[in-house]
């Protein structure tokens, strides 16, 4: 994960990790259609 104080972007890259964690979320729920 990323950490946002060591970016050094603070709260304007949370819309980044944002996306990316529903990028994360869309690939879990893809693997798991795939597996069942």
């Amino acid at each position: 994960m990323i950490d946002l104080q060591q970016s050094g972007q603070g709260l304007d890259g949370y819309p980044l990790l944002v996306a990316q964690l529903q990028a994360l979320l869309a690939g879990e729920r893809d693997f798991i259609a795939n597996a069942a």
